[in-house]
Protein backbone atom coordinates (compact mmCIF):
# COMPACT_ATOMS: atom_id res chain seq x y z
CA UNK A 1 0.00 0.00 0.00
CA UNK A 2 0.97 3.83 -1.08
CA UNK A 3 2.51 5.45 2.59
CA UNK A 4 2.93 8.95 0.86
CA UNK A 5 0.02 10.57 -0.39
CA UNK A 6 0.64 14.15 -2.28
CA UNK A 7 -2.22 16.42 -2.24
CA UNK A 8 -3.04 17.94 -5.44
CA UNK A 9 -3.75 21.81 -3.96
CA UNK A 10 -0.89 23.76 -4.73
CA UNK A 11 -2.79 27.10 -4.99
CA UNK A 12 -4.79 29.62 -2.86
CA UNK A 13 -3.76 29.21 0.66
CA UNK A 14 -7.55 29.25 1.64
CA UNK A 15 -8.05 26.20 0.40
CA UNK A 16 -4.93 24.98 1.50
CA UNK A 17 -6.06 25.62 5.08
CA UNK A 18 -9.45 24.71 4.57
CA UNK A 19 -8.08 20.78 3.75
CA UNK A 20 -5.35 20.64 6.43
CA UNK A 21 -7.80 18.27 8.08
CA UNK A 22 -7.93 16.22 5.35
CA UNK A 23 -4.07 15.69 5.65
CA UNK A 24 -4.75 15.28 9.28
CA UNK A 25 -6.79 12.35 8.78
CA UNK A 26 -4.20 10.72 6.55
CA UNK A 27 -1.09 11.34 8.73
CA UNK A 28 -3.36 9.75 11.21
CA UNK A 29 -3.97 6.42 9.07
CA UNK A 30 -0.13 6.74 8.85
CA UNK A 31 0.47 8.19 5.60
CA UNK A 32 3.16 10.91 4.73
CA UNK A 33 2.04 14.14 3.39
CA UNK A 34 4.40 15.76 0.33
CA UNK A 35 2.29 18.87 -0.50
CA UNK A 36 3.71 20.96 -3.19
CA UNK A 37 2.37 24.31 -3.03
CA UNK A 38 3.20 27.80 -4.90
CA UNK A 39 6.47 28.89 -3.39
CA UNK A 40 4.79 31.99 -2.35
CA UNK A 41 3.54 30.18 0.64
CA UNK A 42 6.40 27.98 2.31
CA UNK A 43 6.73 29.71 5.34
CA UNK A 44 3.71 27.85 6.62
CA UNK A 45 5.99 25.04 6.75
CA UNK A 46 6.77 26.06 10.24
CA UNK A 47 2.93 25.83 11.37
CA UNK A 48 2.82 22.57 10.06
CA UNK A 49 5.63 20.22 10.77
CA UNK A 50 3.83 16.91 10.23
CA UNK A 51 3.34 18.33 6.48
CA UNK A 52 6.79 18.06 4.11
CA UNK A 53 5.49 21.32 2.09
CA UNK A 54 7.99 22.09 -0.91
CA UNK A 55 8.09 23.77 -4.21
CA UNK A 56 5.19 22.72 -6.59
CA UNK A 57 7.30 22.83 -9.68
CA UNK A 58 10.09 20.27 -7.91
CA UNK A 59 7.42 17.63 -7.77
CA UNK A 60 7.15 17.17 -11.63
CA UNK A 61 3.14 16.43 -11.24
CA UNK A 62 0.67 17.18 -13.90
CA UNK A 63 -1.42 19.80 -12.04
CA UNK A 64 -4.25 19.84 -14.71
CA UNK A 65 -4.82 15.97 -14.24
CA UNK A 66 -8.40 14.72 -12.91
CA UNK A 67 -7.06 11.59 -12.07
CA UNK A 68 -5.61 9.98 -8.92
CA UNK A 69 -2.89 8.72 -9.55
CA UNK A 70 0.30 6.62 -8.34
CA UNK A 71 4.07 6.86 -8.34
CA UNK A 72 5.85 4.23 -6.84
CA UNK A 73 4.86 4.68 -3.17
CA UNK A 74 2.58 7.97 -3.60
CA UNK A 75 -0.55 8.60 -4.18
CA UNK A 76 -1.69 11.65 -5.92
CA UNK A 77 -4.89 12.99 -4.94
CA UNK A 78 -6.25 15.78 -7.10
CA UNK A 79 -8.57 17.94 -4.66
CA UNK A 80 -7.75 21.02 -7.36
CA UNK A 81 -10.68 19.52 -9.74
CA UNK A 82 -12.70 17.84 -6.40
CA UNK A 83 -15.50 19.96 -8.44
CA UNK A 84 -15.11 19.49 -11.39
CA UNK A 85 -14.63 15.29 -10.91
CA UNK A 86 -17.85 15.22 -8.82
CA UNK A 87 -19.73 17.44 -11.16
CA UNK A 88 -20.33 19.48 -7.85
CA UNK A 89 -22.47 22.95 -8.75
CA UNK A 90 -20.27 25.74 -8.23
CA UNK A 91 -21.50 26.58 -4.68
CA UNK A 92 -20.46 23.44 -3.39
CA UNK A 93 -16.65 23.91 -4.69
CA UNK A 94 -15.07 23.62 -1.16
CA UNK A 95 -17.31 20.59 0.33
CA UNK A 96 -16.62 18.77 -2.80
CA UNK A 97 -13.01 18.02 -1.63
CA UNK A 98 -13.56 16.18 1.08
CA UNK A 99 -16.75 14.86 -0.27
CA UNK A 100 -14.26 13.62 -3.07
CA UNK A 101 -11.80 11.67 -0.16
CA UNK A 102 -15.25 10.61 1.76
CA UNK A 103 -14.51 12.91 4.66
CA UNK A 104 -17.33 14.71 6.44
CA UNK A 105 -16.90 17.89 5.07
CA UNK A 106 -18.38 19.65 8.22
CA UNK A 107 -15.48 18.28 10.36
CA UNK A 108 -13.01 20.49 8.33
CA UNK A 109 -12.25 22.28 11.44
CA UNK A 110 -11.58 19.04 13.67
CA UNK A 111 -8.73 18.24 12.43
CA UNK A 112 -6.28 21.64 12.15
CA UNK A 113 -3.62 20.91 13.79
CA UNK A 114 -1.38 24.29 13.66
CA UNK A 115 1.76 25.41 15.71
CA UNK A 116 1.71 29.09 16.58
CA UNK A 117 4.89 31.11 16.12
CA UNK A 118 4.38 33.23 18.68
CA UNK A 119 7.30 35.41 19.01
CA UNK A 120 7.13 36.29 15.39
CA UNK A 121 2.87 36.99 16.06
CA UNK A 122 4.44 39.77 18.84
CA UNK A 123 7.02 40.94 16.63
CA UNK A 124 4.49 41.64 14.06
CA UNK A 125 2.05 42.93 16.38
CA UNK A 126 4.15 45.31 18.80
CA UNK A 127 7.21 46.21 16.22
CA UNK A 128 6.35 46.16 12.68
CA UNK A 129 2.49 47.64 13.31
CA UNK A 130 3.15 49.33 16.58
CA UNK A 131 0.16 48.45 18.04
CA UNK A 132 -0.04 47.98 22.03
CA UNK A 133 -2.11 45.42 24.05
CA UNK A 134 -6.01 46.74 24.74
CA UNK A 135 -5.76 49.46 21.76
CA UNK A 136 -8.92 49.68 19.69
CA UNK A 137 -8.69 48.80 15.93
CA UNK A 138 -10.28 48.10 12.64
CA UNK A 139 -8.75 45.39 11.43
CA UNK A 140 -9.40 45.97 7.21
CA UNK A 141 -8.47 42.85 4.47
CA UNK A 142 -8.58 43.48 0.98
CA UNK A 143 -6.40 41.62 -0.52
CA UNK A 144 -7.30 38.45 -2.46
CA UNK A 145 -6.20 35.57 -4.83
CA UNK A 146 -2.27 34.05 -4.94
CA UNK A 147 0.44 36.89 -3.43
CA UNK A 148 -2.52 38.97 -3.05
CA UNK A 149 -2.72 40.35 -6.76
CA UNK A 150 -5.90 41.59 -6.62
CA UNK A 151 -7.89 44.11 -4.17
CA UNK A 152 -10.66 45.64 -3.30
CA UNK A 153 -10.79 48.36 -1.65
CA UNK A 154 -13.03 49.06 1.19
CA UNK A 155 -13.64 52.05 3.07
CA UNK A 156 -14.28 52.48 7.11
CA UNK A 157 -14.40 55.19 8.63
CA UNK A 158 -15.61 54.61 12.53
CA UNK A 159 -12.67 56.57 14.50
CA UNK A 160 -10.90 53.68 14.81
CA UNK A 161 -7.20 53.35 13.68
CA UNK A 162 -7.55 50.78 10.14
CA UNK A 163 -4.92 48.29 10.75
CA UNK A 164 -4.28 46.64 7.04
CA UNK A 165 -3.68 42.93 6.84
CA UNK A 166 -1.25 42.60 3.88
CA UNK A 167 2.00 41.34 3.21
CA UNK A 168 5.30 41.78 5.21
CA UNK A 169 8.96 39.81 4.70
CA UNK A 170 9.26 36.99 7.13
CA UNK A 171 5.50 36.72 7.90
CA UNK A 172 2.83 34.07 7.15
CA UNK A 173 -0.90 34.93 7.31
CA UNK A 174 -0.90 32.95 10.45
CA UNK A 175 1.75 35.65 12.08
CA UNK A 176 -1.25 37.53 12.19
CA UNK A 177 -3.56 35.40 14.52
CA UNK A 178 -2.42 38.13 17.59
CA UNK A 179 -3.58 40.88 15.42
CA UNK A 180 -6.52 38.87 14.61
CA UNK A 181 -7.69 38.13 17.75
CA UNK A 182 -7.39 41.41 19.71
CA UNK A 183 -9.02 43.73 16.70
CA UNK A 184 -12.07 45.70 17.56
CA UNK A 185 -13.49 45.47 14.40
CA UNK A 186 -12.84 43.29 11.37
CA UNK A 187 -13.42 43.97 7.66
CA UNK A 188 -12.73 41.57 4.95
CA UNK A 189 -13.12 40.62 1.87
CA UNK A 190 -13.49 37.06 1.19
CA UNK A 191 -10.33 34.91 0.87
CA UNK A 192 -7.84 33.00 3.13
CA UNK A 193 -8.29 35.24 6.09
CA UNK A 194 -11.94 33.95 6.75
CA UNK A 195 -11.02 30.64 7.33
CA UNK A 196 -8.94 31.73 10.76
CA UNK A 197 -11.41 34.05 11.86
CA UNK A 198 -13.59 30.63 12.35
CA UNK A 199 -10.73 28.74 13.57
CA UNK A 200 -9.63 30.89 16.34
CA UNK A 201 -11.48 32.95 18.85
CA UNK A 202 -11.69 36.79 18.18
CA UNK A 203 -12.53 39.69 20.46
CA UNK A 204 -14.37 41.78 17.50
CA UNK A 205 -17.62 42.94 18.47
CA UNK A 206 -18.18 43.11 14.92
CA UNK A 207 -16.60 40.64 11.96
CA UNK A 208 -18.18 41.88 8.86
CA UNK A 209 -17.32 40.14 5.34
CA UNK A 210 -17.82 41.20 1.62
CA UNK A 211 -17.72 39.73 -1.54
CA UNK A 212 -14.97 39.79 -4.05
CA UNK A 213 -16.46 42.29 -6.61
CA UNK A 214 -16.76 42.28 -9.32
CA UNK A 215 -15.62 38.35 -9.92
CA UNK A 216 -18.29 37.26 -6.88
CA UNK A 217 -21.26 39.20 -6.37
CA UNK A 218 -22.18 36.98 -2.52
CA UNK A 219 -20.44 34.48 -0.14
CA UNK A 220 -22.60 31.46 -1.31
CA UNK A 221 -19.38 29.79 -2.11
CA UNK A 222 -18.64 29.55 1.86
CA UNK A 223 -20.94 31.04 3.80
CA UNK A 224 -22.24 27.51 4.45
CA UNK A 225 -19.07 26.60 6.04
CA UNK A 226 -19.17 29.38 9.46
CA UNK A 227 -21.11 28.91 11.98
CA UNK A 228 -19.83 31.85 13.90
CA UNK A 229 -21.68 35.24 13.45
CA UNK A 230 -20.89 37.56 11.18
CA UNK A 231 -21.90 40.52 8.81
CA UNK A 232 -22.15 39.63 5.13
CA UNK A 233 -22.46 42.66 2.71
CA UNK A 234 -23.91 42.74 -0.55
Amino acid sequence: MSKVIMPLQAYGLGDILFTISIARKWHQDGYQILWGINPIYLGIAKHFPWITFVDYDLLNIDYSSQETTTRGNATIVPLRWAREILQAPLQDVQRAKYDLVNIPWENWKDGFLCFRDLQAEYNLFYKVLDLDLGEKYNLVSEHYQTGGKQRSPLVIDNGLRNVYLTFYQGYTLIDWLTVIENATTIHAVSSSSIYLFELYETQAQEVHLYPRKPEEMDHEHYQYLLNKKYIFHD
